[in-house]
């Protein structure tokens, strides 16, 4: 299942940036791999969750209560890959709010995104809904993988923490076929 990545290095300056903890779960397994198969990513992690961003291996951005978040940091990139998991009150603000900024900025941008799954409840779906309706008004190439489409392709004795596990593998090979059609 796991296709076994090439060693190579971008060409350009690719920031992918992780919002909110599904966000910085992606951006610490592809820092793990990136280490792993001496791949170089610029690898930020953003959320309000101080003890989560103490506990980061990667730089990160804390935009707990701020009005004005310097996001200063995506300025030098030539593209800029966000992952999020939606449906968390942190996502659902952060991932609009970081798109606009970069569309600001005019650098390339890629949205790649998961939805809660069913047993996570409603509030975090119709969460992730209304945060999808406001990215769609910023950019309109994005990826969505349903969590509970994963779930159902999986045994139905696959724990749920095995489920993140290949969410982030897949998330991961998705930002690899980005960036390998990004460079050529």
């Amino acid at each position: 299942m796991c296709m076994e990545p090439k060693p190579r290095t971008p060409q350009k300056k690719v920031t992918v940036i992780g919002l909110g903890g599904s966000g910085g779960m992606i951006v610490h397994y592809i820092s793990e791999q990136a280490n792993k198969y001496n791949e170089t990513f610029n690898l930020l992690y953003a959320d309000w969750d101080e003890e989560n961003l103490y506990e980061s291996t990667v730089e990160t951005i804390n935009i707990a209560g701020q009005s004005n978040i310097n996001l200063d940091v995506l300025r030098n990139s030539d593209l800029i890959i966000v992952v999020a998991g939606l449906g968390g009150l942190f996502t659902s603000f952060a991932t609009p709010m970081v798109l606009a900024y970069a569309e600001r900025l005019d650098i390339p941008i890629k949205l790649i995104v998961s939805t809660p799954a069913s047993f996570e409840g409603k509030r975090r779906r119709n969460r992730a809904a209304k945060s999808l309706e406001l990215i769609q008004e910023i950019i309109s190439d994005y990826k969505v993988f349903e969590t509970d489409k994963l779930i159902n392709m999986l045994d139905n004795k696959t724990s749920v923490k095995d489920v993140f596990k290949v969410m982030n593998e897949t998330i991961y090979q998705q930002i690899r076929r980005l960036l390998n059609n990004y460079e050529h």
